[in-house]
């Protein structure tokens, strides 16, 4: 207030020079100081307008500020995010390509697997020798289905490796056909384990072993034949054959030799 009292008695006494000096009359005093005091207002006006625009002008470059304060903020956080997702992409993918990996390499010991088994049957001890290569047969369709599951097929071999491991375990007789050259006859098979194969007819007329290094069936004669024909006997009872006495052990040939079990 004290400014513009100052400003306009400045500009009364200048103006009042002016015009006094190019008038000389109270009138064109009067026209002086009547737009002296307008121009004050005019620039008043426009200083309150100035001092609006100028507070509007900070306020908004304190919100935009904040604004950038906010993206800033925002911006960093999603680049935490992107990396966080580009680490855990590259993870994910590494362990895609792991898994790719594990499995080619168990679809590969599948076939490898089954193919050793095919050749482990083929030249094993002829027991069963059917119902084994259907098996074979069937788990091989299995593993060429491609709308079967790997995890279907990993259990199809696995069951099939444990059937055939079973073998190595236990002791049966059962019924079959011997098949030598065009001759057929039926006869009892003794199979013990999978480490020897014996045959004879219901009435024993003879009795032979097969030979795994000739592939063919011989005689068995002597105490060998007396001891056969006791575990044919007590394995059709269902007795035990755990060796309790020392007459209970087997001699049996194993691939033209002989061992004790």
């Amino acid at each position: 207030m004290w400014l513009k009292c100052n400003a306009f008695f400045v500009i009364t006494i200048l103006t009042a020079g002016n015009v006094g000096a190019s008038t000389g009359t109270p009138s064109g005093l009067y026209a002086a100081l009547t737009k002296a005091i307008s121009d004050e207002k005019d620039a008043a006006r426009a200083w309150e307008e100035w001092e609006k625009e100028r507070a509007a002008l900070e306020q908004k470059i304190v919100k935009l500020k904040m604004e950038i304060a906010y993206l800033q903020h925002e911006k960093e956080k999603y680049e935490n995010y992107r990396d966080t997702a580009r680490t855990r992409s590259e993870k994910l993918e590494q362990q895609r390509e792991s898994a790719q990996e594990l499995i080619s390499n168990l679809e590969r010991f599948l076939y490898d697997a089954t193919d050793r088994l095919d050749e482990a049957i083929r030249n094993d001890l002829p027991f069963h020798r059917e119902q084994r290569l259907k098996r074979l047969t069937d788990l091989k369709a299995t593993l060429a289905d491609y709308s079967i599951s790997l995890s279907e097929k990993t259990r199809k071999v696995l069951e099939t490796l444990l059937a055939e491991a079973l073998y190595g375990r236990s002791v049966e007789v059962y019924d079959g056909m011997l098949k030598e050259g065009d001759k057929e006859q039926y006869v009892q098979f003794l199979r013990v384990g999978r480490l020897a194969l014996f045959c004879g007819p219901p009435d024993r007329s003879f009795l032979n072993f097969y030979d795994p290094v000739s592939h063919t069936w011989k005689p068995v004669s002597g105490d060998l034949r007396d001891r056969v024909l006791e575990v044919f006997d007590r394995v059709q009872r269902g007795d035990s054959l755990e060796p309790s006495r020392e007459d209970t052990w087997l001699v049996i040939p194993v691939a033209g030799e002989r061992a004790e079990r």
